[in-house]
């Protein structure tokens, strides 16, 4: 049933609050040392820093300390380089009032007392190219901090899949931006073992988003582009399946949709507000099956029972998907305004080994 007037869920898989109702700053000290990196379930914010700018371009309401605290490992950091010496956080153009020395320092502070924790940060140069101001590249500015924070993880040994005990009390560069004269930060960020399908050209893309499959043609330009959605559905089975295979799902998604209403599937911004009515309406046989996923709100008579359904949002989704399956491994999952019990859902699939 949909979410009465008023009143609170019972789970939480999104939150749209600068509080949130769980604190997790240690659960990784009571993994063994030996679990590789590719064997961790670990729940992520999607753009990590994106606070400001409005609903278009907002993606979390907690600061990275909240964060931290309250059980992400996963992050993800789009950077811009400036005046040819800084780096700062930016979501496509809104500086996001953050830059880099902010971020690391948050992180190292939270090691410092909780150092059987290990950061996963995913690095990407927001600004397209590799130039800066002043004779300078992206990759040489971002190798300044590697000398001033003995926090961040160093792979001398090029492993590629580490263990815990390896990486405990650092912060492990996923790496999404070129490499300065072939010099080697952290990890590979797993480009082919993603779910990163953020173009929503409507609401009504949430289904496929989900489902995965094939949403048709839009023009853009002049051209004709195809939407072809993998499906974060399909990437939860695959890791759960596939324990020890790289896998990262991203339940964002924005463009012809606010981040949100993919996180929520509600009519505004609110932690508790009402979900959106899809427009679908009628006999409960007929829209049933197709909507599985969706929240349903049913009237008519008990003879000839009608059903209306409402979108209902990635996170939640997600989490009550995790919540019935019961997974050993969900691989990295990126979101958009995490919830308690998502995040909950998420480590919980770590001790099942």
């Amino acid at each position: 049933m949909g979410l009465a007037a008023g009143k609170k869920k019972d789970l939480y898989g999104y939150c749209h609050d600068e509080t949130i109702a769980i604190s997790e700053p240690d659960w990784m000290g009571k993994l063994r040392d030996d679990r590789k990196y590719s064997n961790l379930s670990l729940p992520g914010t999607h753009d990590t820093v994106a606070r400001f700018c409005g609903d278009s371009y907002q993606a979390q309401s907690l600061g990275i300390m909240a964060q931290l605290n309250a059980g992400i490992r996963a992050f993800d950091i789009r950077l811009k380089c400036t005046k040819g010496k800084f780096l700062l956080g930016f979501h496509r153009d809104c500086y996001e009032n953050i830059n880099f020395d902010d971020i690391l320092s948050t992180m190292t502070t939270f090691l410092d007392k909780n150092h059987k924790e290990a950061l996963f940060v995913r690095i990407k140069n927001e600004a397209g190219t590799d130039a800066c101001d002043n004779d300078t590249s992206f990759q040489s500015i971002f190798d300044t901090y590697f000398k001033r924070y003995d926090r961040l993880w160093i792979n001398g040994k090029k492993v590629a899949d580490p263990t815990l005990k390896e990486v405990r009390g650092k912060i492990v560069v996923l790496q999404d931006f070129n490499s300065i004269k072939g010099k080697y930060y952290g990890l590979d960020y797993p480009t082919t073992s993603c779910q990163d399908d953020y173009d929503l050209f409507s609401n009504t893309a949430l289904w496929y988003k989900w489902n995965g499959g094939s949403y048709g043609y839009r023009h853009e330009k002049g051209y004709r582009v195809h939407l072809y959605y993998k499906g974060i559905k399909n990437y939860l089975k695959t890791a759960a399946e596939n324990p020890g295979k790289l896998i990262c799902n991203y339940l964002s998604g924005s463009t012809g949709s606010f981040p949100y209403f993919v996180a929520s599937g509600q009519s505004s911004h609110g932690t508790d507000a009402p979900k959106l009515w899809t427009g679908v309406a009628g006999p409960k046989k007929k829209h049933d099956g197709d909507y599985v996923d969706y929240e349903h709100r049913y009237y008519g008579t008990k003879a000839v029972p009608q059903v209306s359904i409402y979108f209902n949002g990635t996170n939640d989704m997600t989490m009550q998907w995790l919540r019935n399956n019961h997974p050993r491994y969900t691989g990295i999952i990126f979101a958009d305004f995490p919830g308690k019990d998502l995040i909950s859902e998420i480590i919980n699939a770590n001790f099942r080994w």
